[in-house]
């Protein structure tokens, strides 16, 4: 039995751009800036080459090559350049574990501050609201 080359059956995945979004977030997600770009040069690769890239994006391939280097260090704009003809882009995403976390002492302040209240040891301004998430308010 042959095996098969995975760096042709990757390059078949990632031309489909859903496909080539979750890799990339899937590489960015492991906080790992050298595997990122090792990343981006597959999705590259697969969308063309670097020569062809390099064409559309207004970038000469020498430097193209070095951007997408394990050293190398792309700017936000230079990253926004080689994705968007790829029809990709930058985006930013709730961390959803910081989010539960932020959440958890929201509710712990809340129920502290709610029982305070109730105890009578913090008095109640009119307006002033329980959360900044106006979850509800207080004195009204």
């Amino acid at each position: 039995m042959r095996l098969k080359n995975y760096k042709t059956d990757l390059h078949k995945r990632l031309r489909d751009p859903e496909y080539a979004a979750e890799y990339l977030a899937q590489v960015l997600a492991a906080n790992d800036s050298a595997a990122f770009l090792i990343a981006l040069k597959d999705v590259v690769e697969a969308g063309g080459g670097v020569g062809n890239l390099s064409g559309r994006v207004g970038v000469k391939r020498p430097s193209l090559y070095k951007i997408l280097s394990k050293n190398g260090n792309p700017t936000l704009s230079t990253l926004q350049e080689i994705l968007k003809p790829l029809g990709l882009r930058v985006s930013v995403a709730l961390d959803m574990e910081t989010d539960r976390a932020n959440e958890a002492v929201w509710r712990r302040k809340t129920r502290r501050r709610l029982t305070e209240m109730k105890s009578g040891r913090v008095q109640a301004i009119p307006g002033d609201t329980v959360s900044s998430r106006n979850r509800g308010t207080v004195g009204r």
